[in-house]
């Protein structure tokens, strides 16, 4: 579809309360909507894009690492088990001697630039002064709007997950990468072009090269993440083979005495898959539909709703957040809990989970017939624009770049993701060791502007890597991904995000047994008559235009 460009002035003074999230997608927690069902939301993390076409930066892996669990782009994620011995990737510094501004977010505040040896030390590798505006994590999306009023925008800023109006934001503010990026042109920045096509995917508008990634891989992915030891202590399967065998596996796993519960998250997504219903939409033969009027959602509900009502899901579980869940399970008042790749790893170094304990089921047809349908998450965590201020110094901007999304492996990835050794860590037993007491400097908002693919390797995990990795192959034997994604439309941007909170909360209704199944039915009418066929229409026209 085309949209309506308007001024720079007017976008940056007026978007103002233009944003409808409230949080910023990060690495460790990609989606709010986990324990409730609602995936990663309407909009998506990554971005929607208009279409990749002739356009589409050259993908060109880089061989200077070798890992001892190669991936397969769009299947599996590399990984290693053991740190490799780290080589340098680029041979110039990136920086003109000018400052690089930033707008970025942190999880914690950071020691200012006197204090933090790892920020001065950003400063000598990029080769230039590192001037940024961090906020923290939950505050950005809200401050975001406030920032582009006042109209002075920074050399790269990282765009809010569920950003209304994306669109005429990156008409208004970002530079058109098309020319340094399309095709073999990105070669000259040797990271970028190691980033996978599926990334570049959610950063093409108008057939234009608009953003850049922060690539998650399959990490953003949901799965049914379970406590290994109890299933073996139940003796249960470590995979059901249907949704029955898999209700019966959630009896056995509940204890009737009110101290453990089978499941610690809303089931539904999980169901879903097993029916093979898409997230968001249905593409067939180039048209859109929402996948709400899968004739198995009906299905899914009623079965979600009666493990609750049977006693089988933990009673605070419908609508709880995905920390909350995190702590059922590490605790043993659940056996499964629904969350995501990387929360999965997070569990052992996060939360203290002893290896081994942990696993992830795999997705049954319903009706015992092969695999379910895995819903993969978007690509890419959040997107990231360079401003459209200065023309002249993109390439400066994008050299930068380039150095932030080096991969694991390389020295500068090592420098970015542990700062300075002897300062930040030190290496123990041949691996990179934090210190406790400083590592926290080296988090100055670099991580959130662009990013190296996403690698799967945790000190001390190396058969839970390898889990994982195994995990991913059998999964995406049967996998879909959003069929939007890549693909902008004007209302998913700015109604998709209120749209899905909407029909979101009608399912948490019926599950949780305060509405009947039959209220769905009025809640697809609501949804697509408030926008959701608007979007599809816009997402066939994108299609078409795109093809």
């Amino acid at each position: 579809m085309t949209r309506h460009s308007i001024s720079r002035r007017s976008v940056l003074a007026g978007f103002a309360g233009a944003l409808t999230a409230t949080t910023v997608a990060a690495c460790s927690q990609p989606g709010s909507g986990g324990s409730t069902g609602g995936g990663g939301g309407g909009g998506g993390g990554g971005g929607t894009g208009g279409g990749g076409g002739s356009v589409m930066p050259t993908y060109t892996p880089w061989e200077g690492v070798t890992y001892d669990l190669p991936g397969e782009v769009g299947r599996f994620t590399s990984g290693s088990t053991t740190f490799p011995e780290p080589i340098q990737m680029l041979s110039d510094t990136p920086g003109d001697g000018q400052p690089f501004k930033v707008w970025s977010f942190v999880h914690e505040n950071v020691p200012g630039r006197d204090q933090n040896r790892f920020w001065q030390a950003l400063e000598e590798q990029l080769g230039s002064p590192y001037e940024p505006i961090l906020s923290l994590t939950p505050d950005y999306a809200t401050k975001f709007p406030t920032l582009l009023a006042s109209g002075d925008l920074p050399d790269m800023f990282p765009i809010p997950f569920q950003y209304a109006g994306m669109g005429q934001l990156l008409d208004a503010a970002a530079a058109d990468l098309t020319e340094h990026l399309a095709g073999d042109a990105i070669n000259d920045y040797p990271a970028l072009a190691n980033i996978p096509s599926d990334s570049w995917k959610g950063c093409i508008f108008d057939g234009k090269i608009m953003t850049l990634p922060i690539p998650r891989g399959l990490t953003s992915t949901w799965v049914m993440t379970n406590r290994q030891d109890i299933f073996d202590e139940v003796g249960v399967p470590a995979s059901p083979s249907s949704y029955e065998e898999f209700r019966s596996m959630c009896v056995e796993l509940t204890k009737t005495d009110g101290t453990r519960w089978a499941i610690g998250a809303n089931p539904l997504d999980y169901l879903r898959s097993m029916l093979s219903i898409p997230r968001y939409f249905i593409e067939e033969n180039g048209t859109f539909t929402s996948a709400y009027t899968h004739e198995g959602q009906k299905e899914a509900l009623e079965a979600a709703r009666d493990l609750y009502a049977s006693g089988l899901v933990i009673p605070d579980a419908i609508g709880q957040h995905a920390n909350q869940s995190k702590q059922w399970l590490v605790a043993g008042q659940t056996a499964m809990t629904w969350d995501t790749y990387s929360g999965f790893l997070g569990f052992f170094f996060s939360l203290g989970v002893p290896a081994g304990n942990l696993n992830m089921l795999q997705i049954p047809d319903w009706e015992g017939d092969g695999q379910g349908m895995a819903q993969l998450g978007e690509p890419n965590n959040i997107l990231s624009a360079i401003s459209n201020a200065d023309p002249a110094r993109i390439p400066t901007i994008l050299n930068i770049a380039n150095f932030l999304a080096t991969p694991f492996g390389t020295t500068e990835f090592l420098f970015r993701k542990f700062g300075v050794e002897g300062v930040h860590y030190n290496w123990e037993d041949g691996v990179p060791v934090p210190d406790t007491a400083t590592a926290p400097e080296a988090a100055v908002g670099q991580a959130y502007l662009i990013d190296g693919p996403a690698h799967l390797y945790y000190t001390g995990l190396g058969e839970e890597v390898k889990r994982m990795q195994e995990h991913q192959k059998q999964l995406t034997e049967n996998a879909a991904t959003d069929p939007a994604y890549g693909l902008y439309s004007e209302t998913r941007s700015g109604d998709g995000p209120a749209l899905e909170a909407e029909i979101l909360a009608v399912s948490l209704d019926i599950v949780s047994g305060r509405k009947p199944v039959s209220d769905w039915d009025g809640a697809v009418e609501n949804y697509l008559s408030g926008g959701g066929t608007q979007m599809c229409d816009e997402l066939t026209e994108a299609l078409q235009n795109a093809s």
